[in-house]
């Protein structure tokens, strides 16, 4: 765990106590803390469009070739910013603001109603690129990764890892994934501030029939050489995840 991580969760741990509750409990406040952010889901508030420009979903994500990419290569990227970059350089900055003024983690960028007007934009991609049974399940998570404070991101891994009898079951008739995970890189994602790093289904043995634990250790301790990078602004998404959004 980086020395960030551990600054922020010490001052949680103070902030969220009994006696603090009429403030943390007061949508104001939280308001007060992050003036640009609103708490109250004013329709006021709210940019005239979530897409970048106004487009149409369908403008700027090539949706059959996407669903296309999950089932083939278990991964997708959308190389254009579909969002609104106003919306989203608000949210990137009021994650900044939680982590740099007040100490607080990322994930409480989710108490604002922008926060959910950006994962809008990523549920629209969901839901109009993967099968239509699945449906957004409001599991969202914000990080901030700064390397100058020792910060890093995470060892390989699969996000609601199933267990290798329920491999099968996790996938419907169709191939297609029953759990997806969508990654928003708020800022530049590189190899220094923890960009994803994705192994193409063709080469991951254990994305269809499991992973032992003496591979998911090995894994744990190899280098990145074999994995595709993905950085920069790009949106990414993989099977058999949760949503996900990340200042970084």
């Amino acid at each position: 765990m980086s020395t960030t991580n551990t600054s922020c969760e010490k001052n949680l741990s103070t902030f969220l106590t009994i006696d603090n509750m009429n403030k943390w409990t007061d949508p104001q406040e939280w308001a007060r803390m992050i003036p640009d952010l609103s708490c109250d889901c004013p329709t006021s508030s709210k940019p005239s469009h979530p897409l970048q420009g106004g487009e149409s979903l369908s403008a700027l994500v090539d949706e059959k070739q996407s669903t296309k990419n999950l089932i083939n290569d278990g991964y997708t990227l959308i190389n254009k910013q579909p969002t609104n970059e106003l919306l989203a350089n608000t949210v990137a900055a009021g994650i900044s603001t939680l982590h740099k003024t007040y100490k607080l983690p990322a994930t409480f960028i989710l108490l604002y109603d922008q926060a959910w007007q950006l994962a809008a934009t990523g549920t629209s991609i969901l839901q109009n690129t993967t099968h239509s049974k699945n449906v957004f399940n409001f599991d969202v998570l914000a990080w901030y990764i700064d390397p100058s404070d020792g910060a890093a991101g995470f060892s390989p891994h699969r996000d609601r890892q199933p267990t290798n009898e329920e491999v099968a079951a996790s996938f419907h008739q169709d191939e297609q994934a029953k759990y997806v995970t969508l990654w928003m890189a708020l800022s530049d994602a590189t190899p220094e501030n923890s960009c994803i790093y994705v192994i193409p289904k063709q080469h991951d043995p254990g994305y269809l029939e499991g992973d032992d634990e003496e591979d998911t250790n090995m894994h744990d301790q190899e280098s990145h050489q074999d994995y595709d990078a993905v950085g920069t602004h790009t949106y990414v998404y993989d099977s058999r995840s949760a949503d996900s959004m990340s200042k970084e």
